[in-house]
């Protein structure tokens, strides 16, 4: 590995797929390394993805700048409103359309459905903690339902749509 000439250095020296590396090291077997590559390439759809999505979210920022009203905490009579406080004290109230948060659950929640390599339960889970953050940006009014609505939007593009169109152009 000193040396870079391993082809699986790359996910190793980066952390991407560190498990699958040594799985398919270790085994020496057809499966293992079909598997790392399945992996990779997966996680590199997915990160070209995530980039596409980000860039395309940072424009809006640039030419749509928004802010969304909070309501003011003044009592600290619950955990709840403390970390509201503490939340909003944080984070401007800027560059809400789209929620980014809302843009990574759901290409994440794509991801996931789409991958078989994962325990059933564990994708479960995960996908209902996707849920969940895209569910908490409007429960604590970090973002409005247009910032949800534009994120799902964003995602789809980028997920389903700009793949067939930058086969098309190339």
């Amino acid at each position: 590995l000193k040396d870079g000439s391993d082809a699986n250095t790359k996910s190793v020296m980066y952390g991407d797929t560190i498990t699958y590396t040594l799985y398919a090291k270790n085994t020496g077997t057809k499966a293992g390394e079909k598997l790392l590559q399945d992996t990779i390439d997966k996680y590199n759809k997915t990160k070209r993805i995530v980039i596409a999505s980000l860039i395309i979210a940072y424009i809006c920022f640039f030419v749509y700048p928004t802010t969304v009203v909070r309501p003011e905490v003044n009592s600290f009579n619950d955990l709840f409103s403390l970390i509201a406080y503490i939340s909003f004290k944080a984070d401007n109230p800027v560059n809400c359309f789209p929620s980014c948060h809302c843009l990574l659950s759901f290409i994440m929640i794509y991801a996931l459905y789409k991958e078989n390599n994962i325990n059933k339960y564990l994708r479960i889970t995960l996908i209902i903690l996707f849920f969940m953050i895209i569910a908490s940006t409007l429960l604590v009014k970090q973002h409005v339902i247009a910032d949800v609505i534009g994120a799902f939007i964003i995602s789809i593009f980028t997920a389903f749509i700009f793949p067939k169109l930058k086969g098309r152009l190339s």
